[in-house]
């Protein structure tokens, strides 16, 4: 079933009530035939795993959006309650500590992209989602993953990550922070300009270990594809193997 916000979005691209495209040259025409949700700030690529693109900007600046979002932004504003989900604003206040409550304050808000096309088909053993690069102006990319289950009576696995060339895991609950135990953000693409895949163990209780691959690239029109595998223990680095 089609999200409300993609109908609208969708027709009003097409003309549909207004009689007009709102875009003329052929990138926008692009972007205009894309079918964009905004459900939540992540998309889920397994039972237990979410992810999606985060966009950095500076506290309280103001975002400047890709001519294919503009229209859409004109039917979906900020002020509506989905739109509202995918936008983190930096916070501050007051936190406990071992030395008593201490100031804090954020200093980047995180804008995250809309989901471009279906959502992941978690049955099959390759799961791809798109993400469109909706801001210009931003400090830097991430790719933000959420570890969390499906089911909302069950907690989520023990997890954690790894990368070729790395020398022990890390994310997740290899972090000894628990408040790091759920969240886990790195950049897009990289020093490199290339993704380095992810490798990801999943462990449920009383379950023998399954392996998890992230790849991610760029795509015409702005579009990030993130693309989760299931591999076997032997294509991961050694240390995760244990």
């Amino acid at each position: 079933m089609s999200h409300p916000l993609d109908i609208s979005y969708q027709r009003s691209i097409m003309g549909v009530g207004n009689g007009n495209l709102g875009f003329v040259d052929k990138q926008n025409k692009k972007e205009a035939r894309m079918n964009l949700t905004v459900r939540s700030k992540r998309a889920y690529v397994d039972p237990f795993l979410k992810v999606g693109l985060e966009a950095t900007l500076a506290r309280g600046a103001l975002p400047q959006y890709t001519e294919g979002m503009k229209d859409f932004l004109e039917r979906v504003p900020p002020e509506a309650e989905d739109w509202k989900k995918m936008i983190h604003r930096a916070k501050s206040g007051v936190r406990g500590s071992i030395l008593g409550p201490q100031p804090y304050q954020e200093t980047k808000d995180k804008y995250y992209s809309p989901l471009v096309g279906p959502e992941a088909f978690l049955g099959q053993s390759l799961r791809k989602v798109s993400f469109l690069r909706h801001i210009t102006n931003v400090d830097w990319w991430k790719l933000s993953f959420e570890r969390r289950s499906q089911e909302k009576r069950s907690p989520a696995p023990w997890m954690c990550c790894g990368r070729d060339g790395e020398k022990e895991a890390f994310g997740f609950n290899a972090e000894k922070d628990e408040k790091k135990s759920h969240y886990l953000s790195l950049a897009y693409p990289g020093k490199t300009g290339v993704f380095e895949p992810l490798f990801i163990k999943v462990v449920e209780y009383g379950e023998a270990p399954y392996f998890l691959k992230v790849d991610a690239h760029d795509a015409d029109g702005g579009i990030v594809v993130v693309e989760v595998s299931l591999v076997s223990i032997l294509k991961v680095p050694v240390f995760l193997r244990v």
